[in-house]
């Protein structure tokens, strides 16, 4: 008899999103109380594959972490599918649910946000293990550390003692503790400069080849999606734009707010 694991690793696509569309309640005026929907996302539809980095791009306010959030079950959607390993996440409940979103985890931002202050590195960690043995925990949490660059003299230490660089490292152990199929990047390095940057993303290619997972990078940065990924769509104002492969669409272009932004980002010629 075929198990989960053996169907899900049969599936191409790892994530699917059908008609997706994602809305917020917006005051109208400043003393009015009378809400109005601003839509955030607008019939979003794409499939990432297994093993692959996806890139969302798109300015301030084109609905990429919209997206992301609603993956993530942190924004229900108005409407639309999300399939994650074939199954609908909107239909799942309880344990089923639960075991089935810890394959799928963020790296935010703001590592200073997404850190517990009051937490070690090593209880940071230690906290996504599923493990109920301790011993097999300490070892897990150094391994995961280790495996981000970090070093055991790193285990007790908390947040503010670490720099920028060593908290964005210990978001992304934190996030590979409960060994997810996909990782969530949302713009995980535009709070760090440009050399620990390079350390970063030198670091999820590592990563991507040696545990297999599948990225999902929401960025801004056309640098770093050239770095990064493999597939990308362009959105703005809550629309998809464009779809392909990296190479295609930073070779040719063929929307023209595509365009504007590899000209702007200065990785396309203004002719």
């Amino acid at each position: 008899m075929i198990g989960v694991k053996d169907q899900m690793k049969k599936i191409d696509n790892i994530l699917e999103i059908e008609d997706l569309h994602v809305s917020y309640a917006s005051r109208n005026k400043l003393f009015s109380s009378r809400n109005s929907l601003t839509e955030a996302v607008r019939g979003v539809s794409f499939s990432v594959k297994r093993g692959e980095t996806f890139a969302i791009v798109g300015e301030s306010g084109s609905g990429k972490t919209s997206i992301a959030m609603s993956i993530l079950g942190f924004v229900k959607p108005d409407k639309g599918t999300t399939l994650f390993n074939g199954l609908d996440l909107g239909a799942l409940k309880g344990k089923s649910l639960r075991n089935t979103r810890r394959l799928i985890q963020p790296v935010f931002q703001d590592a200073n946000s997404a850190l517990n202050p009051r937490m070690t590195a090593e209880s940071c960690v230690m906290d996504g293990l599923s493990s109920e043995d301790r011993q097999d925990k300490k070892e897990t949490t150094l391994a995961l550390l280790k495996a981000v660059g970090l070093e055991a003299d790193h285990l007790k230490k908390y947040p503010h003692q670490l720099s920028g660089g060593q908290k964005q490292r210990l978001c992304i152990a934190r996030a590979l503790a409960p060994e997810p199929e996909l990782l969530i990047l949302d713009e995980p390095f535009s709070a760090q400069d440009l050399s620990i940057q390079a350390q970063i993303i030198n670091l999820l290619l590592d990563l991507k080849e040696n545990k297999r997972i599948t990225y999902l990078l929401i960025s801004h940065d056309l640098r770093v999606v050239r770095s990064l990924a493999d597939r990308m769509v362009i959105m703005k104002e809550g629309v998809l734009l464009e779809e392909g492969e990296c190479g295609d669409i930073f070779s040719n272009p063929n929307h023209p707010y595509t365009r504007e932004l590899l000209v702007s980002s200065g990785l396309l010629g203004s002719e």
